[in-house]
């Protein structure tokens, strides 16, 4: 998988690179120097770490490694003594994948991969940062933007993850006017009868508090060019609730009002379905028939999948982009990468026909959306941004549809000025096109 990284990286760039497999070492061939850097598969998932200083543009960055002594700034002759493409490999297409203990890990999208939060390798994309820095030797020049791009203006992919359109399900609703009594004898009859006509409402979807899509179409309709994608349950139940059925014909419309704005429509996989590639399918055919669309993207809802078998099944059902690769309990850069590159089959040794951009900001890991300080997510979010540049990547940001709601207070507020600052800083609005 080494060399077909290293030739989708230079793909992305557009330079002209060749990488090849010898008895004892990957050689890189660029426009005007060579390097050889020493083979070790056992570099895959190293013991030990080292902190390596490097320069990316104009920037010097320290970068984690497998472990050789420490070179001078540039000197890639001493860094040549490590296995370093072998360990960038591993970490972009999964190690989880091969060490049994971290599988979980990969299941549940935490951030405790084999270097977990150790050597800030999560909060840079580490992967994307070395290959340019290699590149950058290999063609004696600086790269300063990817010449692949469509423009050279850094670029955020803005999805939002439509997971619970109703605030009020039947049995919530039993349930609330069931505690009536128990609201009386506590003298809480203010806030119940507040709840009771929020409940009443909710026999008409349009009127549930947590129906947010047209908050979510006005708020994108002041950025004029902000294409965004929209990823939808395609079954209306997942491992923990029930959450709504597409098929609603209150629901079934943004399908194709979103698609009339320019926004692009996603299957969101229900975890349940992971590892059924027959449920996965019947999603996404739900979400053609009522798009008139052939679904090509997705994100799996909760980010649970399978390592290996889940990704397959995406594959098979004609998904050409996913975005799952993400962390449930922090912001960051998963697999150290924010460039949409095909996925590896590790177990077939074979790149697939699949193209991954891990997800780097979600809302629930900027933030407590009950609780939260614009003052400080902001500044992340910034910083992120400023990697994902550096990197020649591409800063993907995911939303919630619920956090709209009112029950969210200044949350739609904080939307708002995180597109504004991020235009205000040059970045454009980006979405997966079949070129990728």
């Amino acid at each position: 998988m080494v060399p077909e990284m290293v030739e989708a990286y230079a793909r992305w760039w557009g330079v002209p690179v060749v990488c090849e497999n010898t008895a004892d070492c990957w050689v890189l061939r660029g426009a005007h120097n060579i390097l050889r850097i020493v083979r070790q598969d056992s570099a895959l998932i190293p013991q030990q770490i080292s902190m390596v200083p490097v320069l990316c543009g104009e920037q010097q960055c320290s970068l984690p490694a497998p472990v050789f002594p420490v070179p001078a700034l540039g000197d890639w002759n001493a860094i040549a003594q490590g296995d370093l493409l072998t360990f960038l490999a591993g970490q972009l297409w999964r190690a989880e994948e091969l060490q049994e203990s971290l599988r979980e890990n990969a299941r549940i999208g935490e951030g405790a991969g084999f270097l977990g939060d150790r050597y800030g390798f999560f909060d840079r994309p580490v992967v994307d940062l070395w290959m340019r820095a290699i590149f950058e030797y290999l063609q004696n020049n600086r790269l300063d933007v990817p010449q692949g791009w469509h423009g050279q203006a850094p670029r955020f992919w803005m999805s939002f993850d439509i997971d619970c359109l109703r605030k009020w399900k039947r049995l919530g609703v039993v349930k609330h006017f069931a505690k009536l009594p128990w609201a009386l004898l506590r003298g809480q009859v203010k806030p119940w009868a507040h709840l009771a006509h929020e409940a009443m409402r909710s026999h008409f979807p349009h009127l549930d508090p947590w129906y947010t899509l047209p908050k979510m179409q006005a708020a994108l309709q002041a950025f004029p060019g902000l294409r965004a994608t929209f990823f939808w349950l395609g079954y209306h139940r997942d491992h923990k609730a029930r959450r709504y059925d597409v098929r609603h014909p209150a629901y079934a419309r943004w399908l194709s009002e979103f698609a009339k704005a320019g926004h692009q429509n996603g299957l969101h996989g229900s975890p349940l379905h992971a590892t059924h590639l027959a449920a996965l399918t019947l999603e996404k055919k739900r979400l053609e028939a009522l798009s008139k669309q052939a679904i090509t993207l997705h994100r799996q809802h909760y980010l649970r999948i399978e390592p290996g078998t889940t990704f397959r099944f995406l594959e098979r059902m004609g998904i050409r982009f996913d975005s799952t690769m993400a962390f449930n309990n922090r912001t960051g850069f998963r697999c150290g990468s924010c460039i949409p590159l095909p996925w590896w089959d590790i177990r077939e040794a074979r790149m697939m026909n699949l193209v991954e951009l891990p997800l780097c900001v979600g809302d629930w890991t900027l933030h407590d959306p009950e609780n939260f300080d614009a003052t400080k997510s902001l500044p992340l979010v910034q910083q992120m941004a400023d990697w994902a540049k550096l990197a020649g990547g591409i800063l993907s940001i995911d939303f919630h549809e619920l956090y709209f709601a009112a029950d969210y207070p200044g949350h739609a507020d904080f939307f708002t000025q995180m597109i504004a600052t991020l235009q205000q800083r040059g970045f454009k609005s980006w979405v997966p096109e079949e070129s990728l």
